[in-house]
Order: C-alpha cells, then sequence, then structure tokens
C-alpha cells in the first residue's frame, strides 16, 4: 500500500510540475532582436535586443484567448532607421517613437504543439516562451539611406 501511495505521490509531482502546453494567456514582449548588436541609445553599450536600447515604452502584450484569437492592445511599434556604413561591417541606427497613440489588432491563430501560426507568421511555443519570426522585416539601408542593401528577420520574443 505504501508503494502504490507513493507513486501516485510522485506521480502527482511530475505532472503538477510540467508546464502548461496551451498558449492561452497573457504574453509579454520581452526582446526584439535583428540579430545584429546596435548601440541606438549611443551609451556605448552595444545589445542585440532593441528594447534594452529604444527610449520607446513597450506595453505590448499579446493575449491568446480559448477562442482562437490573438489580440494585442498596445503594439510596440518604434520605426528603427538601421544604416550599414560604407566599406565597413558597422551598423548605424536611429529610433523614432511612436507617441500618436497605441496600435492594436486582432486575429486568429492556429496551434499544433508547439508549433502557432498568427497571420502567417510561425511562432514557437516552449514553456514560458514565445517566439515569433518575421522574415525579413527589418530594412538594412546604406549609409545615405538611398537604397536597400539587405533585410533582416526581425525576432521578437514574449515571455508570460
Amino acid at each position: 500500500m505504501r508503494i502504490i501511495i507513493y507513486i501516485l505521490f510522485v506521480s502527482s509531482l511530475i505532472f503538477s510540475s510540467c508546464s502548461s502546453n496551451t498558449i492561452e494567456g497573457d504574453w509579454k514582449l520581452a526582446s526584439w532582436s535583428i540579430g545584429i548588436a546596435v548601440d541606438i541609445n549611443k551609451d556605448n553599450v552595444f545589445n542585440e535586443n532593441f528594447l534594452e536600447e529604444v527610449p520607446c515604452i513597450n506595453k505590448e502584450t499579446l493575449s491568446f484567448n480559448s477562442n482562437g484569437t490573438v489580440t494585442s492592445l498596445a503594439t510596440f511599434n518604434p520605426d528603427i532607421r538601421i544604416k550599414k556604413k560604407n566599406n565597413d561591417s558597422r551598423f548605424l541606427s536611429e529610433v523614432i517613437c511612436d507617441t500618436e497613440g497605441s496600435i492594436g489588432f486582432a486575429t486568429t491563430f492556429e496551434q499544433n504543439g508547439a508549433d502557432i501560426l498568427i497571420n502567417g507568421n510561425r511562432a514557437i511555443f516552449k514553456n514560458t516562451t514565445l517566439t515569433i519570426v518575421y522574415k525579413n522585416a527589418q530594412k538594412i539601408y546604406n549609409e545615405t539611406e538611398t537604397e536597400i542593401i539587405e533585410t533582416k528577420d526581425v525576432v521578437k520574443v514574449y515571455v508570460r
């Protein structure tokens, strides 16, 4: 009898410690990166997470609902300009914060295990982290801003 109670106790600990496999709930934007370190705020500290570099206020939260919808009432939306110096691998950057209100959206999502599809963008859901990749979403300009010389994927990471 003690063995059965012990097995039930251990089983309940294992199952209760497992993270939820549902995406439902609120997710706060924790990182926004394009894979290169920048010093937008000119403090001589380069960082790949734009949220650590821009003076804009980040209130972005995604809310996933059981009816298959996802909403955001305050989408983080600064205008980030990145230029590549001529004949150099260094990047120059500047930001204009959106102070004219907030941008929101509502759309549907599909979940297939850890894969989430939101408006055609693939997201990966793992424990308390949600990562969304926006392909070729950040434009990189030449130094004079007369042409786009490359694009980078924007990777946003959200946490519960």
